[in-house]
């Protein structure tokens, strides 16, 4: 089924439809950025200034007087002039000293030019300069000065006729960063002072103006004065552009008021309004024009050479590649790691040029670090020097910042080389994170509000901070069209070039991010969603399917069929992933993985079926629906018993059940409890899947629990109860077989709560069905090993507030453990540390927190429970197994569920009467996400993401709970904490709850102005999930209280997440956050973050020299895997030199001693080892207590190296162990001091596990154990 072809928005031309097989495979062609040093396109002339004039003046520059692009009045440039830090000396031209040509006499003259004041003098200058040759206020220099004076500054001139000064002060206050048209003529006796072309003051004068004939012989100066007492000795400097400079001797241009020219000025011209006409060049005794090749209009548009520009304070800068590929929408975030010494432009710029992470487009200069200790990774700013900034290039219209937040650690910023912004962001008064010192990120977000059309930007950081290093963790670009509420909903393609199919294109468009939000028309008003203002959760039916978007090609879709039911086309709900690429024509096309109506659970999980879609407002996990067609059948039935006749033969009851015939349907009867009635004698597969469908309802009571009930010969399972009703209604469940068998027993356990046991009720039409496997339309996104939910001693170790999973002993302790994403989670009440390769789960909550669509985790051994056990799964809130003393796990990979709406969800395990001989325990736990779909392999992928599932908001109480559609952020990441009334906030570790942590925050007397939390993020909506037995925080935007719905906020609010705005927003970055109420204390957990998409590789790592670490936080779309090579090469790969990363992918170390025979418990695992200088390395391997397990399969190097002191006895002996087996050992050494060093080569499998034994001195700088892969 095909639509209807693209619409004007999505647009492409042939540039060359032949095939040519020198293109490669299917590929972006990126362009190219040059670097405009300060807005000029050849930097060299940035220096040279020449006088206009017939008189052509040499012109002397001095310091680093320059024509700037980035600001400008007239033409391409201005000239740029910087009075200094200490208005000790600094920017200024200086011409015509004792020249004629500025000696006025009696006659008329016209000094007129364009001037921007970036910064007024310090406090107690009583003026600053911007044109003339000396001080006037000595009387006996015949000079003149246009300039400012006083507090209040105004614009003056000053001049001296016969010694005597003559001052005309203007009426106009200049204000910073504003251009104004200054104009001092003289008339015959009349002497005039105009400001953008209107009179600002008069005198009348006479007298003789003689510059030059005084004995120090002065010249006319630009941005300074000249000391009175010696020659060229400058002073009294101006941070000012100024444009358009023009000296006229012998005529008074202007006559009375007048409009401000707006183009270059001239050496003659006509009459005009009050505009004394010029044919004689020879008057215009100097004319400086500062149009000197810089950037014209928007930077990253063509200019008359043919190239394209970007801009940047550093000199010596190289060309990058043109960011504009793929496709651009919502916030990238990028962390700041490392620094690399840029040779060439460290020697053209002067001072330190630095590659951030080996990126061309994030770069460093002056004086910057970075540090890696207890607070993590991060990138530094050591002082408040201009020349000290980081300078970021991208296509964005907004950004933030990632900071370790303080009181004196703010930041301005520079776009483009314009005006420094004066707002000192991120120097609130703040708390620092809750989680400071423990060696993972400690970060605030800010936002800084850019209001930038959407393009090719330069952002410049620089550190205002007086007492601290400003210190960076990242930065978030973020790339929207904001002129309009259309707009702010669409898909950004900017205009590229491609390769698809062996053919070049160019190709461009702005396409909705949703392709099911708006009819193929786009008209949007006429369809319901959620994106445009309309109530949260609607949708829409059409009887055609030209009401999905006109790009999309079904043909290679996944899922939509499960939106087409009884002739209608219904919008998905539930998010998926969506691509956009390039036919063979150059037409755009549209391809997604659309998750089912009403997404499922695949271990035991029942709904009613319909065999339709429901009202789309429905398609809610916790709603627990679920319509036959959510699997697809494979086969003919396993069993069946439509229930016409009798056939109750065929069936066994266990415990007080009893099964009849009546009519045309069977009665099932309980008298007691839970009690089972099914099917014998069927076969089932290991590792298969099996739907058991029939339909029930009421018999002799109404509303009974009933639940589809397997067993394939060796584990029982029981389906998540469904209550029953007056009509008959299909009740489906899906199980996974852990077994081979023809002895399975597949049927429904009637009244399985228990209550109420003398039941009665009614069913037809039975059947056993092997379905698709759920996961065919899933792809890992991520397995991680259990031990990598922890970063070693940085969290005190077993018994700790911070405990995590890589100290666990055999000691039973609760853990929680927030990953470097700031969402991904596990908090559990009690575990140990299991056997070589997991932990044991024991009696308590367990919970798991992550994003996609699907969970499964691996025990890693057969796992058979004691006759008290009983284990329940949930997700989301919702019961999806209830496996008691009789189940039993297999090694492997257990899925629990899977096609859940996209966003995230929180699996959890409630273990009760667990005991540690036989405790289920968990290895490894996988999350999924929907797959790419079937795109041709000729086309070229210009977009990958994934649509949010539409935002439903969870009202009900329960901290596993979570709304559906959003991101989460734990409170212990990315938060601001602002403590500016004088109160703390605090930090509680409570495993009970899925997040792992709750703050507290103290309200003030006024709940406006009290204690505050802010995470600025790109969204529509938001939740701040509270605690139980304390009130909510007040939900807050920027400073503007917000609508939530909430009436009451005491002491008996439940745990979790029920507040939200009452009125969703258009997409955008908002500044979301809460107050605390006045005289309570509020709680947040965390922050739920409605988002309309989110990245395909949320668990894509970014490699450091240290970590793969997950970058986490406000990420939509990003171009960083779109493929821009003929050989395949990836954006990340081409604009990013990892050359300096090196080979070490593990380096732990110890902080205690050891024996010969004992293991090493290697407990430094991020940052620096406290008594030396020498970072940690983790990356291939994750830490489990004594050993450390391989987490990618590979050949490596281990070394080790260890001293012991043992007296005059033998010295220590350094041993490796892999899997608990002794595979190498050093050699002894001599009595006292003594080294044993290992070098052995050994090939890993992911799970093998590695330890160390020997003497260890506890002294860093005496002992070494590292790994290498090879």
């Amino acid at each position: 089924m095909y639509l209807v072809k693209d619409k004007n928005t999505l647009s492409a031309k042939a540039a060359d439809v032949k095939y040519d097989s020198s293109q490669g495979g299917a590929h972006i062609i990126p362009d190219v950025l040059y670097p405009a040093w300060s807005g000029l396109l050849t930097e060299n002339t940035g220096h040279t200034f020449t006088d206009s004039s017939a008189s052509a003046h040499a012109i002397t520059s001095t310091t680093n007087a320059h024509h700037s692009g980035a600001i400008k009045k007239i033409g391409s440039t201005s000239l740029s002039l910087n009075k200094g830090l200490a208005n000790t000396g600094s920017d200024h031209l200086y011409f015509g000293a004792n020249n004629t040509d500025f000696q006025f006499g009696t006659g008329d003259f016209t000094i007129e030019f364009w001037f921007n004041v970036r910064e007024f003098n310090p406090t107690g200058a009583s003026f600053q300069t911007w044109v003339g040759p000396s001080s006037v206020s000595w009387g006996t220099s015949n000079g003149f000065h246009c300039l400012t004076i006083g507090a209040t500054p105004k614009a003056k001139f000053s001049i001296v006729l016969n010694s005597s000064a003559v001052v005309l002060t203007g009426t106009t206050t200049i204000v910073k960063d504003t251009w104004y048209h200054y104009a001092a003529v003289r008339i015959g006796t009349s002497l005039k002072l105009y400001l953008n072309g209107a009179q600002e003051a008069t005198a009348t004068v006479s007298g003789t103006h003689g510059h030059g004939n005084d004995n120090a012989g002065r010249p006319i100066t630009i941005g300074s004065r000249q000391n009175h007492a010696t020659n060229l000795t400058f002073d009294q400097f101006s941070d000012v552009n100024v444009d358009e400079v023009r000296i006229v001797k012998g005529l008074g241009v202007y006559t009375g008021a007048f409009t401000a020219p707006t183009t270059a000025l001239t050496t003659t011209w006509s009459v005009g309004t009050n505009i004394a006409a010029n044919s004689t060049a020879s008057n215009v005794k100097f004319l400086l024009h500062s149009d000197n090749g810089g950037n014209v209009g928007a930077y990253g548009t063509e200019q008359a050479d043919g190239r394209k520009y970007y801009y940047t304070d550093i000199k010596g800068s190289k060309p990058i590649k043109d960011p504009r590929i793929g496709s651009h929408f919502g916030s990238q975030r990028h962390t700041l790691d490392s620094l690399q010494l840029l040779e060439q432009e460290t020697a053209t710029h002067g001072s330190n040029v630095y590659s951030v992470d080996g990126r061309e487009w994030c770069r460093g200069a002056g004086n910057v670090g970075v540090d890696n200790d207890s607070n993590d990774n991060r990138l530094r700013l050591k002082d408040t020097a201009t020349t000290t900034f980081l300078e970021v290039t991208g296509f964005f219209s907004d950004a933030s910042f990632l900071h370790y937040s303080h009181a004196n650690k703010s930041i301005r910023y520079t776009l483009d080389g314009a005006t420094e912004n004066s707002t000192d962001f991120g120097a609130t008064s703040s708390a620092g994170s809750p989680l400071g010192g423990r060696y993972v990120s400690v970060g605030s977000l800010v936002n800084l509000g850019l209001g930038a059309s959407l393009g090719i930007h330069t952002i410049k950081f620089r550190r205002t901070g007086s007492s601290n290093h400003l210190e960076f963790y990242g930065i978030e670009l973020i790339a929207q069209d904001t002129t309009s509420t259309a707009t702010k909903s669409k898909i950004q393609i900017p205009s590229q070039n491609v390769v698809s199919y062996g053919k070049k294109f160019t190709v461009s468009g702005t396409p909705h991010y949703n392709p099911f939000a708006t009819k193929g028309d786009d008209s949007a008003s006429t369809i319901p969603n959620n994106t445009t203002g309309d109530s949260v959760g609607t949708g829409w039916a059409g009887a055609t399917s030209a009401y999905w978007d006109s790009s999309l090609d079904t043909a290679t879709s996944l899922g939509l069929g499960a939106w087409e039911s009884g002739g209608n086309y219904y919008r998905p709900v539930n998010g998926g992933r969506v691509v956009k690429w390039v036919d063979s024509t150059g037409i755009i096309k549209t391809s997604v993985n659309m998750m089912p109506p009403e997404a499922h659970a695949i271990e035991g999980y029942g709904g009613t079926g319909a065999g339709t879609c429901l009202a789309t407002g429905t398609h809610n996990w916790s709603t627990q629906y679920l319509p036959q067609f959510g699997n697809k059948i494979v086969g003919s039935a396993v069993g069946a018993d439509d229930c016409s006749s009798d056939n109750t033969g065929n069936w066994e009851n266990t415990g007080a059940a009893a099964i009849s015939f009546d009519t045309d349907h069977y009665e099932i009867t309980n008298t007691s409890d839970s009690t089972t009635s099914r099917l014998t004698s069927l076969s089932v597969t290991a590792g298969k899947f099996y739907k058991i469908s029939a339909q029930f309802k009421n018999g002799t009571a109404s509303s009974i629990g009933i639940a589809g009930y397997f067993y394939d010969g060796v584990t029982a399972q029981v389906g998540q109860a469904v209550a029953t009703d007056g009509s008959f209604t299909y009740l489906t469940w899906v199980f996974k077989s852990t077994n081979t068998s023809s002895a399975g027993k597949l049927g429904v356990n009637v009244n399985p709560t228990g209550a109420s046991p003398s039941v009665n009720i009614e069913m037809k039409n039975f059947t056993i069905y092997e379905v698709e496997d759920p996961s065919i339309q899933a792809e890992v996104a991520k397995t991680f090993d259990i031990h990598e939910f922890g970063n070693g001693a940085a969290n005190g170790g077993t018994g700790a507030a911070l405990a995590d999973t890589t100290m666990l002993t055999a000691t039973d302790d609760a853990v929680a453990y927030v990953m470097d994403d700031g969402l991904t989670s596990f908090s559990s009440a009690l575990c140990d540390k299991g056997d070589s390769v997991g932990i044991s789960i024991l009696n308590g909550n367990h919970y798991f927190t992550f994003v996609g669509t699907g969970f499964s985790y691996d025990t890693g051994r057969t796992v058979t429970h004691g006759g008290t056990d009983d284990y329940q799964y949930f997700i989301d809130g919702v019961s999806i197994l209830d496996q008691d003393g009789t189940g039993s796990y297999t090694a492997g990979n257990n899925h629990m569920c899977q096609n859940l709406p996209y966003g995230t969800h929180i699996f959890r395990i409630e273990a009760n009467g667990a005991a540690d001989t036989d405790a289920h325990q968990v290895k490894d736990v996988t999350f999924y996400q929907p797959k790419m779909p079937p795109i041709p392999e000729d086309a070229v992928v210009i977009a990958d993401y994934m649509l949010m599932a539409d935002f439903v908001p969870q009202t009900a109480a329960g901290t596993e709970k979570i709304s559906k559609g959003v991101r989460k952020v734990n409170c212990s990441r990315d938060i601001f904490y602002d403590e500016t009334d004088g109160d703390a906030f605090g930090f509680v570790v409570d495993t009970s709850l899925s997040e792992g942590f709750n703050i507290f925050l103290t309200g003030g007397a006024d709940s406006g102005t009290s204690m505050k939390m802010r995470i600025p993020s790109f969204g529509t909506n938001y939740l701040p999930r509270g605690f139980q037995s304390d009130s909510r925080v007040a939900m807050y935007i920027g400073d503007s209280a917000q609508a939530d719905g909430v009436t009451t906020r005491d002491n008996s609010a439940s745990q979790g997440a029920y507040q939200h705005l009452t009125t969703s927003l258009a997409p955008g970055v908002y500044n979301f956050g809460g107050n605390a109420v006045a005289g309570t204390n509020g709680s947040t957990t965390s922050f739920d973050i409605a988002t309309p998409i989110h990245t395909s590789s949320h668990y894509q790592a970014f490699e450091t020299p240290f970590l793969h670490e997950l970058v986490g936080g406000d990420r939509n779309m990003e171009q960083t895997n779109l493929v821009v090579t003929p050989d395949g090469k990836t954006w990340d790969e081409v604009t990013r030199n990892t050359s300096y990363i090196g080979n070490i992918v593990h380096k732990p170390g110890s902080n205690g001693s050891y024996g010969e025979d004992v293991l090493v418990i290697m407990d430094d695992r991020r940052g620096t080892m406290e008594t030396v200088y020498d970072p940690c390395i983790q990356k291939d391997f994750a830490c489990a207590y004594d050993r450390d397990i391989c987490l990618r399969d590979g050949e490596y190097v281990i070394h080790t190296t260890s001293v012991g002191y043992n007296g005059a006895t033998v010295g220590g002996v350094s041993r490796i162990y892999i899997n608990g087996l002794h595979r190498k050992q050093g050699t002894t050494g001599a009595g006292g001091y003594a080294m044993s060093s290992i070098i052995s080569v050994v090939q890993l499998k992911r799970g093998d596990y590695v330890q160390v034994k020997g003497q260890w001195h506890a002294n860093h700088v005496l002992n070494a154990y590292w790994i290498d892969r090879i």
